[in-house]
């Protein structure tokens, strides 16, 4: 086998192994061209609607905001 097939199985074994996890933490996983990826956490885009709420919110800053049990 020459250096190039094993290097580039290698490298794709490593990225199957950091894909898995990834999505062992509930990570969203997006394959692109030349073995890129793109890794996101959902949790930023619930962050992202707790802060637009804040901001709409007429309660006092200190007050904490509620979060369900299920995202802590």
């Amino acid at each position: 086998m020459s250096i190039v097939p094993w290097l580039r199985d290698r490298l794709f074994r490593r990225l199957d192994a950091q894909d898995e996890r990834a999505r062992a933490r509930g990570w969203t996983v997006t394959a692109g061209p030349r073995g890129s990826r793109t890794y996101r956490d959902r949790r930023w885009d619930q962050l992202a609607e707790i802060r637009a709420q804040a901001a709409r919110s007429t309660v006092d800053a200190a007050e904490p905001l509620p979060v369900s049990a299920g995202h802590r």
